[in-house]
Protein backbone atom coordinates (compact mmCIF):
# COMPACT_ATOMS: atom_id res chain seq x y z
CA UNK A 1 0.00 0.00 0.00
CA UNK A 2 1.56 3.50 -0.97
CA UNK A 3 2.40 5.99 1.64
CA UNK A 4 0.87 9.04 0.64
CA UNK A 5 1.97 12.27 2.44
CA UNK A 6 0.70 15.89 2.34
CA UNK A 7 3.13 18.66 1.78
CA UNK A 8 3.02 22.19 2.88
CA UNK A 9 4.79 23.94 1.15
CA UNK A 10 6.91 27.32 1.87
CA UNK A 11 5.30 29.57 0.01
CA UNK A 12 2.12 29.11 -3.14
CA UNK A 13 2.99 27.87 -6.35
CA UNK A 14 1.39 27.03 -9.63
CA UNK A 15 2.44 23.93 -10.28
CA UNK A 16 1.15 23.56 -13.80
CA UNK A 17 3.19 26.59 -15.34
CA UNK A 18 6.12 25.76 -13.24
CA UNK A 19 6.37 22.59 -15.37
CA UNK A 20 5.46 24.11 -18.48
CA UNK A 21 8.92 24.80 -19.47
CA UNK A 22 10.76 22.55 -17.20
CA UNK A 23 12.46 19.61 -19.01
CA UNK A 24 10.87 17.75 -15.91
CA UNK A 25 7.97 17.22 -17.78
CA UNK A 26 8.97 14.41 -20.09
CA UNK A 27 9.16 12.46 -16.83
CA UNK A 28 5.54 13.21 -15.81
CA UNK A 29 2.12 11.92 -17.46
CA UNK A 30 -0.47 14.21 -16.46
CA UNK A 31 -3.20 12.65 -15.40
CA UNK A 32 -5.56 15.25 -14.63
CA UNK A 33 -6.05 19.01 -14.46
CA UNK A 34 -4.20 18.51 -10.78
CA UNK A 35 -2.49 15.23 -10.68
CA UNK A 36 0.96 13.94 -12.04
CA UNK A 37 2.56 10.13 -12.60
CA UNK A 38 6.35 10.21 -12.14
CA UNK A 39 7.09 7.86 -14.58
CA UNK A 40 10.68 7.21 -14.76
CA UNK A 41 14.05 7.81 -13.20
CA UNK A 42 13.68 8.20 -9.47
CA UNK A 43 10.25 7.53 -7.57
CA UNK A 44 9.08 6.21 -11.00
CA UNK A 45 5.27 4.96 -10.50
CA UNK A 46 4.38 7.46 -7.39
CA UNK A 47 1.85 10.18 -8.01
CA UNK A 48 1.51 13.72 -6.90
CA UNK A 49 -1.62 15.58 -6.40
CA UNK A 50 -2.09 19.25 -6.01
CA UNK A 51 -4.70 20.20 -3.42
CA UNK A 52 -3.47 23.68 -3.44
CA UNK A 53 -1.15 26.27 -4.21
CA UNK A 54 0.59 25.47 -0.56
CA UNK A 55 -0.40 21.74 -0.57
CA UNK A 56 0.66 18.89 -2.23
CA UNK A 57 -0.09 14.82 -1.44
CA UNK A 58 2.26 12.70 -2.87
CA UNK A 59 4.48 9.40 -2.41
CA UNK A 60 7.49 11.01 -3.93
CA UNK A 61 10.69 11.82 -1.42
CA UNK A 62 10.51 14.89 -0.06
CA UNK A 63 14.15 15.75 -1.45
CA UNK A 64 13.06 15.76 -4.92
CA UNK A 65 9.64 17.39 -4.38
CA UNK A 66 12.00 20.40 -3.09
CA UNK A 67 13.12 20.77 -6.50
CA UNK A 68 10.29 19.08 -8.71
CA UNK A 69 8.05 21.71 -7.75
CA UNK A 70 10.66 25.25 -7.39
CA UNK A 71 10.38 25.69 -3.88
CA UNK A 72 13.87 26.01 -3.68
CA UNK A 73 13.95 28.46 -5.42
CA UNK A 74 12.95 32.51 -4.32
CA UNK A 75 13.09 35.68 -6.77
CA UNK A 76 12.29 38.02 -4.26
CA UNK A 77 15.56 37.31 -2.65
CA UNK A 78 17.66 38.13 -5.83
CA UNK A 79 16.34 41.71 -6.96
CA UNK A 80 17.27 44.06 -4.04
CA UNK A 81 20.77 44.92 -5.79
CA UNK A 82 18.45 46.12 -8.96
CA UNK A 83 17.75 50.17 -9.49
CA UNK A 84 15.60 52.52 -11.70
CA UNK A 85 13.83 50.57 -14.66
CA UNK A 86 14.94 47.03 -14.08
CA UNK A 87 14.25 47.11 -10.53
CA UNK A 88 10.39 48.20 -11.93
CA UNK A 89 10.75 45.68 -14.83
CA UNK A 90 11.64 42.53 -12.30
CA UNK A 91 9.32 44.05 -9.84
CA UNK A 92 6.27 43.92 -12.62
CA UNK A 93 7.53 40.61 -13.72
CA UNK A 94 7.63 38.64 -10.31
CA UNK A 95 4.09 40.58 -9.13
CA UNK A 96 2.66 38.47 -11.66
CA UNK A 97 4.65 35.55 -11.53
CA UNK A 98 5.09 34.98 -8.06
CA UNK A 99 4.06 31.52 -8.45
CA UNK A 100 6.14 30.07 -11.02
CA UNK A 101 9.20 29.13 -9.61
CA UNK A 102 11.91 26.46 -11.35
CA UNK A 103 11.21 23.38 -11.36
CA UNK A 104 15.03 21.18 -11.49
CA UNK A 105 16.09 17.81 -10.94
CA UNK A 106 19.76 16.64 -10.13
CA UNK A 107 17.99 13.13 -9.61
CA UNK A 108 17.55 12.03 -12.92
CA UNK A 109 20.31 13.45 -15.09
CA UNK A 110 20.54 11.20 -18.26
CA UNK A 111 17.07 11.16 -19.56
CA UNK A 112 17.07 15.46 -17.99
CA UNK A 113 19.88 15.36 -20.55
CA UNK A 114 18.32 12.95 -23.44
CA UNK A 115 15.24 15.52 -22.85
CA UNK A 116 17.62 19.13 -23.08
CA UNK A 117 19.77 16.91 -26.08
CA UNK A 118 16.29 16.57 -28.15
CA UNK A 119 14.41 19.99 -27.59
CA UNK A 120 17.30 22.19 -29.96
CA UNK A 121 15.32 23.77 -32.40
CA UNK A 122 11.98 22.17 -32.32
CA UNK A 123 8.81 22.40 -30.43
CA UNK A 124 9.27 21.01 -27.05
CA UNK A 125 5.60 20.68 -26.37
CA UNK A 126 4.68 19.08 -29.61
CA UNK A 127 7.67 16.68 -30.34
CA UNK A 128 10.20 16.42 -27.59
CA UNK A 129 7.64 15.19 -24.90
CA UNK A 130 6.45 12.91 -27.64
CA UNK A 131 9.56 11.00 -28.31
CA UNK A 132 10.75 11.00 -25.13
CA UNK A 133 7.37 9.36 -24.53
CA UNK A 134 8.27 6.40 -26.92
CA UNK A 135 12.02 6.46 -26.06
CA UNK A 136 10.84 5.92 -22.23
CA UNK A 137 8.34 3.02 -23.59
CA UNK A 138 10.44 1.29 -26.08
CA UNK A 139 13.77 0.81 -23.75
CA UNK A 140 11.80 0.72 -20.45
CA UNK A 141 14.07 3.59 -19.22
CA UNK A 142 17.60 1.10 -19.76
CA UNK A 143 20.36 3.38 -20.90
CA UNK A 144 21.98 0.99 -22.81
CA UNK A 145 18.95 -0.19 -24.93
CA UNK A 146 18.63 3.81 -25.41
CA UNK A 147 22.13 3.83 -26.60
CA UNK A 148 20.86 0.73 -29.29
CA UNK A 149 17.40 1.91 -30.18
CA UNK A 150 16.87 2.10 -34.14
CA UNK A 151 15.91 5.87 -33.59
CA UNK A 152 13.11 5.50 -36.81
CA UNK A 153 11.19 3.67 -34.59
CA UNK A 154 10.81 6.88 -32.38
CA UNK A 155 10.78 9.51 -35.88
CA UNK A 156 13.01 10.91 -38.14
CA UNK A 157 14.44 14.24 -37.06
CA UNK A 158 17.94 14.95 -36.79
CA UNK A 159 17.73 15.21 -33.07
CA UNK A 160 16.74 11.77 -33.00
CA UNK A 161 19.02 10.71 -35.45
CA UNK A 162 22.26 12.22 -33.44
CA UNK A 163 21.09 11.90 -29.74
CA UNK A 164 22.16 7.76 -29.94
CA UNK A 165 26.16 9.41 -30.24
CA UNK A 166 25.47 12.49 -27.70
CA UNK A 167 24.17 10.18 -25.19
CA UNK A 168 27.33 7.92 -25.56
CA UNK A 169 29.63 11.43 -25.83
CA UNK A 170 27.51 12.38 -22.33
CA UNK A 171 28.34 8.99 -20.81
CA UNK A 172 31.90 8.70 -21.42
CA UNK A 173 32.59 12.71 -20.40
CA UNK A 174 29.66 14.58 -18.26
CA UNK A 175 28.88 11.40 -16.10
CA UNK A 176 31.88 10.60 -14.78
CA UNK A 177 33.34 14.20 -14.22
CA UNK A 178 30.17 15.09 -12.04
CA UNK A 179 31.12 12.22 -9.54
CA UNK A 180 34.06 14.41 -8.52
CA UNK A 181 32.41 16.61 -6.11
CA UNK A 182 35.57 19.01 -6.63
CA UNK A 183 33.91 20.03 -10.21
CA UNK A 184 31.92 23.52 -10.80
CA UNK A 185 30.14 24.39 -13.26
CA UNK A 186 32.33 25.63 -15.29
CA UNK A 187 34.18 22.36 -15.43
CA UNK A 188 31.05 20.64 -16.31
CA UNK A 189 29.61 23.50 -18.92
CA UNK A 190 32.72 22.53 -21.18
CA UNK A 191 32.55 18.60 -20.60
CA UNK A 192 28.95 18.90 -21.80
CA UNK A 193 30.64 21.41 -25.11
CA UNK A 194 32.22 18.38 -26.01
CA UNK A 195 29.22 16.10 -26.60
CA UNK A 196 28.25 15.65 -30.04
CA UNK A 197 25.88 17.90 -31.10
CA UNK A 198 25.66 20.14 -27.96
CA UNK A 199 26.39 23.82 -27.83
CA UNK A 200 26.12 26.86 -25.02
CA UNK A 201 22.26 26.46 -25.04
CA UNK A 202 22.02 22.87 -24.25
CA UNK A 203 24.96 23.20 -22.12
CA UNK A 204 23.39 25.82 -19.88
CA UNK A 205 20.28 24.44 -20.33
CA UNK A 206 21.76 21.37 -19.01
CA UNK A 207 23.12 23.52 -15.25
CA UNK A 208 20.29 25.10 -15.40
CA UNK A 209 17.49 22.43 -14.91
CA UNK A 210 20.15 19.68 -13.60
CA UNK A 211 23.18 20.99 -12.08
CA UNK A 212 20.86 23.20 -10.32
CA UNK A 213 22.71 26.61 -11.48
CA UNK A 214 20.50 29.45 -11.17
CA UNK A 215 23.30 31.92 -12.64
CA UNK A 216 23.05 29.75 -16.02
CA UNK A 217 20.85 31.38 -19.03
CA UNK A 218 20.24 29.34 -22.22
CA UNK A 219 19.90 31.86 -24.77
CA UNK A 220 16.96 30.70 -26.92
CA UNK A 221 15.01 32.88 -28.95
CA UNK A 222 12.35 33.35 -26.02
CA UNK A 223 15.25 35.15 -24.37
CA UNK A 224 16.58 36.93 -27.39
CA UNK A 225 12.73 38.07 -28.27
CA UNK A 226 12.20 39.59 -24.72
CA UNK A 227 15.66 41.05 -24.01
CA UNK A 228 14.96 43.02 -27.48
CA UNK A 229 11.56 43.99 -26.92
CA UNK A 230 12.25 45.19 -22.62
CA UNK A 231 15.72 46.65 -24.04
CA UNK A 232 17.15 44.66 -20.84
CA UNK A 233 20.82 44.59 -21.41
CA UNK A 234 23.37 45.93 -24.53
CA UNK A 235 24.84 43.13 -26.20
CA UNK A 236 25.96 42.31 -29.73
CA UNK A 237 26.79 38.91 -29.97
CA UNK A 238 25.40 34.72 -28.65
CA UNK A 239 27.61 32.70 -26.52
CA UNK A 240 30.46 30.58 -29.42
CA UNK A 241 31.06 27.32 -28.55
CA UNK A 242 34.46 27.87 -29.77
CA UNK A 243 35.08 30.52 -27.51
CA UNK A 244 32.81 28.84 -24.26
CA UNK A 245 35.16 25.69 -24.53
CA UNK A 246 38.53 27.58 -23.66
CA UNK A 247 37.16 30.11 -21.03
CA UNK A 248 34.46 30.85 -18.72
CA UNK A 249 32.75 34.24 -18.75
CA UNK A 250 34.79 35.83 -16.35
CA UNK A 251 38.35 35.23 -18.46
CA UNK A 252 36.16 35.30 -22.11
CA UNK A 253 37.16 37.85 -24.77
CA UNK A 254 33.49 38.43 -25.58
CA UNK A 255 32.42 38.63 -22.45
CA UNK A 256 31.02 42.43 -22.95
CA UNK A 257 29.59 41.59 -25.79
CA UNK A 258 28.45 38.18 -25.18
CA UNK A 259 24.28 37.99 -24.12
CA UNK A 260 24.70 35.18 -21.44
CA UNK A 261 27.89 37.34 -19.53
CA UNK A 262 26.05 40.72 -19.61
CA UNK A 263 22.58 39.15 -18.97
CA UNK A 264 24.28 37.53 -15.74
CA UNK A 265 26.13 40.21 -14.72
CA UNK A 266 23.00 42.27 -14.77
CA UNK A 267 20.49 40.21 -13.64
CA UNK A 268 22.70 37.63 -11.39
CA UNK A 269 20.64 34.74 -9.51
CA UNK A 270 17.72 36.22 -10.72
CA UNK A 271 19.16 34.57 -14.53
CA UNK A 272 17.67 31.32 -15.14
CA UNK A 273 14.18 32.33 -13.19
CA UNK A 274 13.88 35.41 -15.49
CA UNK A 275 15.11 33.30 -18.63
CA UNK A 276 12.40 30.79 -17.86
CA UNK A 277 9.65 33.57 -16.98
CA UNK A 278 10.59 34.99 -20.49
CA UNK A 279 9.40 31.74 -21.92
CA UNK A 280 6.05 31.85 -20.58
CA UNK A 281 5.60 35.30 -21.70
CA UNK A 282 6.96 35.15 -24.76
CA UNK A 283 4.07 32.01 -25.69
CA UNK A 284 1.07 33.59 -23.74
CA UNK A 285 1.54 37.08 -24.79
CA UNK A 286 3.88 37.91 -27.16
CA UNK A 287 3.43 34.93 -29.86
CA UNK A 288 -0.25 35.40 -29.77
CA UNK A 289 0.03 39.19 -30.40
CA UNK A 290 -1.93 40.47 -27.13
CA UNK A 291 0.34 43.59 -26.16
CA UNK A 292 -2.98 45.81 -24.97
CA UNK A 293 -3.32 43.02 -22.27
CA UNK A 294 0.65 42.46 -21.22
CA UNK A 295 1.57 43.77 -18.19
CA UNK A 296 4.95 44.92 -19.37
CA UNK A 297 3.75 46.75 -22.64
CA UNK A 298 5.31 50.01 -21.05
CA UNK A 299 8.58 49.28 -20.90
CA UNK A 300 8.23 47.21 -24.71
CA UNK A 301 9.69 48.74 -27.68
CA UNK A 302 7.13 46.76 -29.82
CA UNK A 303 4.62 48.41 -28.07
CA UNK A 304 5.76 51.63 -28.75
CA UNK A 305 5.87 50.84 -32.73
CA UNK A 306 2.34 49.82 -32.75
Amino acid sequence: MKYLRKYTLSRPINLNLTLYPSFNLVLLDRIDENKYLKVIGKDSGKLLTVISPTEIISDISEKLMHYLTGEWFYPEKYMAYLKGRLLKIVKAIISRYSEVSLSVNPFDRVYMFISIFLSKTTNFHVNVIKWCKRIWKVSEGDISRILRIDMKVIGNSFQLKQLPRALSDYLKYVKPYEEDLTRDSWDIRKQLLKCWGCGPKIADAYLLFVAVDEMSVPCDKHLVTMVNRLDLVSYSKLPQKNYCLKNTCIECPLAEECLRSVFVKTFGRLSGWLQTIFYIHDKLYCKKGLCRECFLAEYCKKTETR
